[in-house]
């Protein structure tokens, strides 16, 4: 079955779906009654997959460059069809990111890149059982906190793939977790609550 859906950010009727047994996302347009194309990220099924939700300047957030040789960014006139043909396309000075953050049945907590079809952060299962939710710091997009059935949230660093901090002493299962906007202040929902 499918695990999470979503829209393609900057795709008109572009969308992702997840499947929750094959660690498989299916690339649709709305107009198709079969999937645009597929690729096989994991061999855990998936629990939840969003979009980075952020404007970037020629496919990277503007804090960091480019590195060399890297494609052009998608553009938002570029069709779901010709995503899985070329990769690439003519970059503007503006485009939306086209990352998205996922969570497997596993405790995985990784980046995908949709354009480039590749896994940019991938942790080992950090928690010990799954993860329910993971949101990116609204302020720095290299930051990931993620709550999971065993208790607590972690906080991670994409770019080091490193876990900076962890936050236990919940009594129960941590269903949810929210980025409070321009701070470093998270929100939780768990079971104890």
């Amino acid at each position: 079955g499918i695990a999470s859906v979503a829209f393609i950010p900057g795709e008109p009727g572009g969308f992702v779906t997840a499947a929750e047994r094959t660690g498989a996302l299916k690339i649709w347009n709305v107009s198709q009654k079969s999937p645009v194309d597929g690729v096989h990220v994991h061999p855990s099924g998936f629990r939840r997959l969003l979009f980075v939700e952020q404007q970037v300047a020629a496919g990277r957030p503007a804090s960091s460059p480019a590195p060399p040789g890297t494609p052009p960014p998608m553009t938002e006139q570029t069709s779901a069809s010709s995503l899985s043909q070329s990769g690439t396309a003519a970059a503007p000075s503006n485009t939306h990111d086209l990352r998205c953050i996922f969570n497997l049945v596993d405790g995985t907590v990784g980046v995908f890149d949709l354009r480039r079809r590749q896994t940019l952060f991938q942790t080992t299962p950090g928690h010990t059982e799954t993860v329910f939710d993971c949101q990116f710091k609204p302020s720095n997009a290299d930051v990931l906190a993620t709550s999971s059935f065993d208790g607590t949230i972690r906080v991670w660093n994409v770019e080091t793939m490193e876990c900076i901090q962890l936050l236990s002493g919940h009594k129960g299962i941590v269903y949810s977790v929210s980025w409070c906007p321009g701070e470093s202040t998270l929100i939780a929902a768990s079971s104890s609550v």
